[in-house]
């Protein structure tokens, strides 16, 4: 019987998940570590940060998704992978996680490609909690300009081009129209 260990929550640990599920063969031991319980689908979160979406529409368990009878879930951060000796240790865990296969997916980091002045006064946008803070920012500096009636409080500035930051800029359009409401 070999054992299977998926690192990562995301998309593509999930991805991986269902694959394993649907063809690995039945006695094959399945593990999901992933340092969160919740799945936020981040093809969508910039929909939060325009304040069109909830975040509960865009969020589920992972626990859930990976079918307890199938998959053993553990909720814990990995701190090292040893791959000469086959095994992933673990934040709360004081015994190393063996494994015969591995499959790496522990996600991404935001970038800001040295640009400068984005690190200090942007506002990130990778979770739902962040996505959130965006949202309550414009709603604020919307109502800032009610009383200020300073066009710099309704300056939007999207730094970055990526899928997230594009995405983010045509929620944006969708999302002033409700917004120009409130002016």
């Amino acid at each position: 019987m070999a054992k299977v260990v998926v690192l990562g929550g995301g998309y593509a640990g999930l991805r991986a998940i269902k694959v394993l599920i649907d063809k690995a063969p039945k006695d094959t031991q399945l593990v999901l570590v992933s340092d969160t319980r919740i799945h936020t689908e981040k093809t969508n979160i910039h929909e939060v940060a325009a304040g069109t979406t909830a975040p509960a529409s865009i969020s589920f368990d992972v626990a859930e998704v990976a079918k307890p009878q199938r998959v053993k879930f553990i909720l814990d951060t990995v701190t090292g992978i040893d791959l000469e000796n086959k095994t992933v240790a673990l934040k709360g865990d004081a015994e190393p996680l063996s494994y015969d296969y591995v499959i790496i997916a522990l996600g991404f980091r935001s970038e800001t490609f040295g640009i400068s002045g984005a690190e200090e006064n942007a506002l990130p946008l990778t979770t739902l909690d962040q996505a959130s803070a965006v949202a309550t920012h414009i709603e604020n500096q919307i109502k800032h300009y009610q009383e200020s009636q300073d066009p710099n409080d309704l300056k939007v500035i999207v730094c970055g081009a990526g899928f997230t930051g594009i995405e983010l800029l045509g929620e944006l359009i969708h999302s002033t129209r409700q917004w120009a409401k409130k002016i």
